[in-house]
């Protein structure tokens, strides 16, 4: 074969790859688009990140995620006062009672009328109430005193929040406080 057939042949298979690359990317953008928001480009099975948080978020009961603001607000003041007390000396089991004897009141407040929308009467809602966070102050108690043995108070704290946090919310569901 002469060079400038050679060198037509090459230019054909190089415009050819080119025309095969737009189609093929034609095809993929298309699959993406009839695939929809709730996947990616890589894979149709492949959820993207928005789709998996809309999933998670719809499984998680409304309730349970207002419980959350409230507690991440709560407690965060919460902890602040906790290392306050701290460091002003006074131990962590005593500093952790009364962050939780604080915390009670502005926790029943909004919990009761945002997170579970409650209508009934103080009355029946009050006793279930401090049940739940009875048997979560005793929780409380527990985990601070074995953590604090194991790792700096502070961070025993926030572990401590998380998990009684569970312990609560599971009880006030058990209950029925809010319904």
């Amino acid at each position: 074969m002469s060079a400038p057939k050679l060198a037509s042949r090459s230019s054909q298979q190089c415009s050819t790859a080119g025309v095969e690359t737009a189609r093929e990317r034609t095809k993929r953008e298309t699959r993406t688009m009839q695939r929809g928001a709730g996947t990616s480009p890589r894979n149709n099975r492949e959820p993207t990140a928005q789709a998996m948080l809309r999933t998670l978020h719809s499984r998680i009961p409304q309730s349970f995620r207002r419980y959350a603001v409230v507690g991440v607000a709560t407690n965060a003041l919460l902890y602040a006062l906790f290392v306050i007390l701290f460091w002003a000396g006074i131990g962590p089991v005593v500093a952790a009672a009364l962050c939780y004897g604080l915390g009670i009141s502005l926790s029943y407040l909004l919990n009761r009328s945002w997170s579970f929308g409650s209508a009934a009467s103080h009355g029946r809602d009050l006793p279930r109430f401090l049940l739940s966070y009875g048997i979560g102050f005793l929780a409380t108690l527990v985990f601070i005193a074995l953590l604090s043995r194991v790792m700096p108070p502070e961070i025993a704290q926030i572990l401590n929040i998380g998990l009684t946090a569970i312990v609560i919310y599971s009880s006030l569901r058990l209950t029925g406080f809010g319904k």
